[in-house]
């Protein structure tokens, strides 16, 4: 197991300001030339870090990129006299080493928790959630101990995990409400693979279960709620030791990696923003 490389409890590591002056209406949607918000939340993979170099690279820029082009693409082709196409604005924070579990603790907490961006950003649009992986991470010891990985309940540790994936989006979703957002979708990326996961097959059905539990979840719960709009992805790059995409730890992207990630987590973005506000 490879520990994160920070404590987020000591230090945010925010990758960027979450705080964002306009616009201020929150009580309509978004006209068709006004800015289409997304935001990045998550742990290490979206503060973009990458082992033994110093500056982060996180995949908010290739993202924001990535559908600045598919937007430019499907204005030509199918509303060419749209000469200005919805300008697309990421942000994104990560907190390296914090798993589901705190980022449901922290929820409504000033300059960390989901609910914070909510608010700083009426108009936000899609809230992408990648959490998991250190939930996975902190029961290495369980799973390296003495009873070693049969010992593992891993219906039970999936369901751990899970629930505080599930209740971290309604409660970012039961924000966006109170502040007369009524729009806003969160995305919530599955458990990527790993080293670890590829070391210790139990680690790998249980990222197997929250992810399908997951799927589950964001179908069962828009039926339910009036104001379900959870939407559930795979993360886009299964792990490959040999792949350059994924660096020396087994754990964490590289550079290439992370621009990759953005691009292939766009044309979900622009799905979902389609289905908002029929841009394009």
């Amino acid at each position: 197991a490879v520990a994160e490389p920070q404590n987020y409890q000591q230090q945010p590591a925010a990758a960027e300001e979450t705080a964002v002056a306009e616009p201020q209406n929150n009580q309509q949607q978004p006209a068709a030339d006004s800015p289409r918000f997304i935001f990045c939340y998550g742990d290490s993979l979206t503060f973009g870090f990458i082992p033994s170099e110093g500056e982060p690279h996180p995949y908010g820029p290739s993202l924001q990129s990535e559908l600045t082009n598919l937007y430019t693409a499907a204005s030509a082709t199918k509303a060419p006299e749209l000469k200005h196409p919805p300008n697309m604005v990421v942000r994104h924070v990560g907190f390296p080493g914090m798993p589901a579990s705190a980022m449901l603790r922290l929820v409504e907490q000033k300059d960390v928790g989901a609910c914070s961006i909510v608010e700083n950003i009426p108009t936000l649009s899609v809230l992408i959630i990648l959490t998991g992986t250190n939930d996975l991470q902190q029961m290495a010891p369980d799973i390296m101990g003495p009873g070693g990985p049969e010992a593992i309940d891993s219906n039970g540790k999936a369901e751990m995990i899970l629930e505080s994936i599930t209740n971290l989006h309604k409660a970012t979703l039961e924000c966006a409400q109170r502040v007369g957002n009524k729009d806003m979708h969160t995305l919530a990326l599955g458990i990527p693979g790993s080293q670890f996961q590829t070391q210790f097959p139990v680690a790998s059905d249980i990222a197997a279960k929250v992810n399908k539990g997951l799927n589950e979840f964001s179908s069962s719960y828009n039926k339910e709620s009036p104001h379900g709009k959870i939407v559930y992805s795979d993360f886009p790059i299964a792990y490959d030791q040999s792949d350059s995409k994924w660096g020396p730890d087994g754990l964490h992207l590289s550079a290439e990696g992370y621009d990759e990630l953005g691009k292939k987590v766009a044309p979900e973005v622009k799905r979902i923003l389609d289905m908002m506000y029929d841009d394009l």
